[in-house]
This record gives structure tokens, sequence and C-alpha cells, in this order.
């Protein structure tokens, strides 16, 4: 065990010095040319590659999960999202911790050492999550505007120039929540590597997305309708041909759809690093 903890701590530090070095070498590779990013299909086919590599493991933590969800499901409908919250966060530093081991080729992945391993970060991670709720406020703050200039009785917006004009007041809010956001969600993938700091992350993150943030974007929205295409197949088939499994399916789509979700934002932070010109 203190041979793995001592190996575990040594890859930590080497992973920590190559973010180091990526972050003082970003600075040098502005101006050179980066590969062009994957598209959607590949990127979806990357994640589903990497759950079907980790599909023992993936089970193990889905079944906690949704162990979890039954546990807490009768509870009340602000405790169970408090707990049913922090067991998806635990959760999710398993899975990304899985993600980032198998991409190195390790042997062994074990889901004990997915669940001591993989939220060790989880304060860093924390904080992290806390300034992409700080940046997700003029979005929100445009969002409310405009509600309650259109909804609000009598509303302030009656005409359909005067609603076009509020909600071009929250396109315009939004974009800056859109620059601020988009490191700062695979600042959440590098925080959790072992002794990254919060800021240190976003830095890194930054450094991956800093010019071809549109693409970037794209990219997402495209795994967006992958994911919706593919989504809509499966409940369409499973409500005609086994409805009973379709209703298990919905109630605990939020075990379902964690991995996945989880894996092709990972998939899109590797197609990044391995595109980067540094």
């Amino acid at each position: 065990m203190a041979t793995k903890r001592a190996g575990s701590a040594k890859n930590g530090s080497r992973r920590k010095l190559q973010l180091k070095g990526r972050l003082n070498r970003s600075k040098h590779s502005q101006s050179k040319s980066r590969q062009k990013l994957p598209n959607a299909w590949h990127l979806f086919k990357s994640s589903i590659d990497l759950l079907r590599q980790l599909w023992q493991q993936v089970l193990g933590l889905m079944v906690i999960h949704g162990v979890a969800t039954y546990l807490f499901e009768p509870q009340g409908r602000g405790q169970t999202f408090s707990v049913l919250t922090f067991v998806g966060v635990i959760l999710a530093m398993a899975y990304i911790w899985l993600g980032r081991q198998a991409i190195q080729g390790e042997p062994q992945l074990s889901l004990k050492n997915a669940l001591y391993a993989g939220p060790m970060q989880i304060v860093p991670l924390l904080l992290l999550v806390i300034l992409l709720g700080l940046q997700l406020l003029p979005f929100s703050i445009g969002g409310f505007i405009f509600q309650t200039a259109v909804n609000s009785s009598p509303p302030f917006a009656v005409f359909y120039w005067e609603k076009l004009l509020f909600a071009l007041g929250w396109l315009l809010l939004s974009i800056p929540t859109l620059y601020w956001i988009l490191p700062t969600l695979f600042g959440l993938i590098v925080v959790c590597i072992p002794g990254v700091k919060p800021l240190e992350a976003r830095r890194a993150a930054y450094a991956l997305v800093t010019g071809r943030m549109f693409s970037v974007w794209l990219a997402l929205l495209l795994l967006i309708f992958v994911d919706l295409l593919v989504i809509g197949g499966v409940v369409f088939g499973l409500i005609n041909l086994l409805p009973f499994i379709a209703l298990y399916v919905v109630q605990y789509s939020g075990v379902v759809l964690l991995p996945p979700l989880i894996y092709q934002l990972f998939a899109v932070y590797q197609a990044l690093r391995v595109t980067d010109a540094g």
C-alpha cells in the first residue's frame, strides 16, 4: 500500500511538472499553428471507446450511484439534492481518475483505487465550481432581466421589437460568460491532478483553448447534438420494445448519463492536448 501511495504521489508530481511546463510554453505557442480538432462523431466514438475499455469499473461506479439514488430519493427534496450532488461529485472525480489512468496505460485499475485516489482533490475542485458559478452571473442576470421584462404583470416588453431588444441584451451579457466558463470547465478535469491548485488548473486549460474558443464551443455543441440523437433513439427504442426498462432509465437518468458526459468532456480535453502546438 505504501508503495502504491508513493507511486501515486510520484505520478502526481510528474504530471504537475508537465502542467507547469505546458503553462511556460503556452506563451510561445500562440503564434504556432495548431492541428484541427477532430469532428464531433470522432470525439463521441473516443468517449465510447474509453467507456468500453473501463466498462467494469464504470459499471461498479454506476451501481454505487444507483444505490445512493435509491436510498436518498425518499428523503426531503433539499436533502436529497445536496446528498446526491455530493455523491455525484465524488463519482465524477473517480471517473476522471479512471480516464486519466487508462490514457496513461495503467495496467491495473481497481474500483477501490478510483474511489480513494479520485476525490483527493475535492476541495480545489469545489473552489473551481464556485468560480464557475460566479462566471455564470452575467448570463443569469441577463436571463432574469429578460424574464422580468417579458413575463411581469404588466410586462415591460409588449411589442416584439422590445422583446428582441431584451433578448439581444441577454445575448450580449452571455458573451463574457461563454468566454470565462470554457477554460474553467476543462479546468475541472485538470484540477483532479494531485497537487494542482484551482487557478493553476484554469490557467492550464486556458492555454489549451485560447485562440480556438469558437471551434471548441462548436465541437461541444455538435457533441450535444449527437447526444440528443443517440439518447432520443435509445429512449424511443426502449419505450417501444422494453417500456418497463425505459421507466427505470428515465428515473435513474443521472446515473446513466454521468459517465458518458464525463468521458465526452474528457475526450475533448484529450483532443485539445494532442492538437496543442505547445
